[in-house]
């Protein structure tokens, strides 16, 4: 029999490495297993060979600055929190003329107050919805106040801003639950930008386990995971088999184990769980919905736009689209196109576009070709008539995000889905089963607190899938890797004695 582990943790993320840190800290020998070539999981900053540009193709944001925990962390490590609105951002139509201040000002206050005033206060004090309506049935209905004071035009635009909180979501509005809308209880004030990247925070807890004496092994994908007795008898092991990309399976003992791979991991059904998950535990696994949000990535050699310049909101057009181009088509669409101005935020000549949900998923189908072209083809349409800038110039890079292919993430984050929904992910993920999937039960935040509790005493479980109050964020994710952490090593003691 080789070394035996007290803690082995499945996966490199932020919610993995949170919970090594904390064991290594208190004198665990601790094993962490990344499938990458890198830690991070969804947090992920792309930087150039020289280190002057950078980007982040996952999380960005940190949201609810107010008692945060990566807001202590950032002013721990000197990394610089930048704004996330767009104070000064501008709209424009879908052939570049500019749209009325007033007008956008509007929308844009109806789309929030209704999303996370109204519908929010109507969910958890109003009469209790049914378990099969979606958040989009009283955000686009008559009554809404997403309508209020807006004529035709008005209300297109409404309508098409409002499908930009799919990016919030991961999903398609149709397909989040009402009744699970505003459940939550996240922190509270602005939300802000990791101007520096968030990479910054998995460097920082990488070097905190390395210096503990933990051990992090990258190119590790973890098949299986195996008790090796019964799951009752206090000398029972828990062995990980792990396929490294440069050897043969290896074997690893532990006395317990986390695993903190994504929800879409676990619904991809690529790790073997031996015994298998109780029906319970699968159930809330089939349950939850796991969305994606997906980034287009423009780097330049230089800013070539105005330094007062927020960031560019390029509306659809009102009428149907006659194009023949199929990515045109179904991209732009009703759906208004948003450059994230990173120059404003970090000092970078970057733009980033954000597609969330529906738009994030169906992305993927395309080729790189396709979308780097559609994107450019939207920011130029954005500046046609800016007298300022006769042409937009052609990036130097392009970086595209496919989470939903990916096959150690299979999404981005968690979502409640109403009963009945309809998934409509066929052809996009091509192995193991289709990780935004759902069950028609729908779910709720049982399913959440279901994820969160160990197995047999030995299984434990982090990430921000496991949290009822903060899941689809990093600090929800990190914070269940803290408290997963502290279990574990609550465990280890009780089992010593």
């Amino acid at each position: 029999m080789g070394k035996i582990y007290d803690a082995i943790v499945v996966g490199g993320g932020i919610s993995g490495l949170a919970a090594a840190q904390g064991l290594v800290k208190k004198g665990h020998s601790v094993l962490l297993l990344e499938a990458r070539d890198r830690l991070g999981g969804r947090i992920h900053t792309w930087r150039s060979e020289d280190g002057k540009a950078f980007a982040d193709q996952g999380a960005s944001f940190i949201h609810g600055v107010e008692g945060n925990p990566l807001v202590e962390i950032s002013d721990k490590l000197g990394l610089h929190l930048g704004p996330s609105g767009s104070p000064n951002g501008r709209a424009k139509e879908h052939d570049g003329t500019p749209v009325d201040p007033r007008l956008i000002h509007t929308v844009a206050m109806n789309v929030f107050t209704t999303i996370f005033g109204h519908l929010r206060f109507a969910s958890l004090y109003g009469p209790t919805p049914s378990t099969s309506t979606p958040l989009s049935a009283p955000l686009f209905s008559s009554q809404s106040p997403l309508y209020e004071g807006l004529d035709e035009r008005g209300r297109f635009y409404a309508n098409s801003v409002a499908l930009m909180l799919e990016g919030w979501t991961g999903a398609p509005l149709n397909k989040v639950s009402f009744r699970w809308w505003g459940w939550e209880q996240d922190f509270q004030g602005e939300d802000a930008y990791m101007a520096d990247g968030y990479s910054k925070v998995i460097d920082w807890l990488e070097g905190d386990i390395n210096n503990e004496s933990g051990e992090i092994r990258l190119a590790e994908k973890v098949a299986a995971i195996e008790l090796t007795g019964d799951p009752m008898s206090d000398d029972t092991l828990v062995k990980v088999t792990s396929k490294s990309t440069v050897s043969e399976p290896v074997e690893y003992l532990s006395k317990t184990v986390l695993v903190s791979v994504p929800l879409g991991v676990l619904k991809s059904d690529t790790i073997k769980f031996s015994p298998p998950f109780p029906p319970r535990r699968q159930a809330s696994i089939n349950s939850l919905g796991f969305g994606v949000l997906n980034k287009v990535t423009l780097v330049y050699s230089d800013r070539w736009w105005s330094e007062d310049e927020q960031d560019f909101l390029l509306l659809p057009k009102m009428e149907e689209s006659s194009t023949t181009n199929k990515t045109e088509d179904f991209l732009t669409n009703h759906r208004p196109a948003w450059f994230l101005n990173l120059w404003k935020r970090s000092k970078v000549p970057i733009l980033q576009l954000f597609l969330g949900g529906g738009g994030g998923d169906h992305m993927e189908k395309y080729t790189d070709e396709e979308i780097s072209n559609w994107a450019q083809d939207a920011l130029a349409r954005y500046f046609r008539q800016d007298p300022n800038i006769p042409a937009v110039p052609a990036p130097k890079n392009v970086i595209i995000t496919r989470w939903r292919g990916d096959p150690f993430a299979r999404g981005s984050y968690t979502y409640i889905p109403p009963a009945d929904v309809n998934d409509g992910l066929e052809g996009i993920v091509e192995e193991g089963r289709l990780a935004g999937q759902v069950s028609k039960e729908g779910g709720s935040p049982l399913d959440l607190m279901e994820l969160s509790h160990p197995l047999w005493n030995r299984l434990f479980f982090a990430g921000e899938h496991t949290s009822t109050d903060h899941y689809a964020s990093v600090h929800g994710a990190y914070l269940t890797g803290v408290a997963q952490g502290i279990k574990m090593g609550v465990a280890l003691e009780a089992s010593s004695e």
